[in-house]
Order: structure tokens, then sequence, then C-alpha cells
């Protein structure tokens, strides 16, 4: 693929947050099953970063991470 082609395909999904959108519309244009490395490597080529953490699990339990904290026990 061209470097305009891939491009034109990445500006759209400028404000996208996952790979799933992007590797989707790869595939259609490629013709073929892209891996998420190449949509990363891609994405990396222009300094786009699509790998973001995230700043808390959804599941934490910030009371028991205090008491670790001060304790060093779970408990």
């Amino acid at each position: 693929m061209s470097t305009e082609k891939e491009n034109a395909i990445l500006s759209q999904y400028e404000q996208t947050i996952g790979i799933g959108e992007i590797k989707q519309a790869i595939s259609q244009e490629v013709g073929r099953p892209v891996a998420d490395g190449t949509i990363y490597s891609l994405l990396h080529w222009p300094g786009w970063k699509a790998k973001r953490p995230r700043p808390q699990h959804p599941q934490a339990d910030v009371e028991a991470q205090t008491l670790f904290k001060k304790t060093g026990r779970p408990d």
C-alpha cells in the first residue's frame, strides 16, 4: 500500500480510541487480515500513539490500596 493511501485512511481515524476501526479499514483495503502489530507500526510512523495506559483499573479498590501502602499487608 502506498504512503498516500495509508495517510488517507489514517486521516479518517484521528479521533479513534482503539485500533479496531483502523484495522478493519486497512484489512478491506489490502484484501486480507492484518495483525494488530502491523497497525501499531503503521500508526508509529507518522508519530501517532495508539496505546494509552488507563489511569486506574476499573475494579480497583482504592481503600485496600491505601491500607496496603500504610501497613504493607493486604488485610
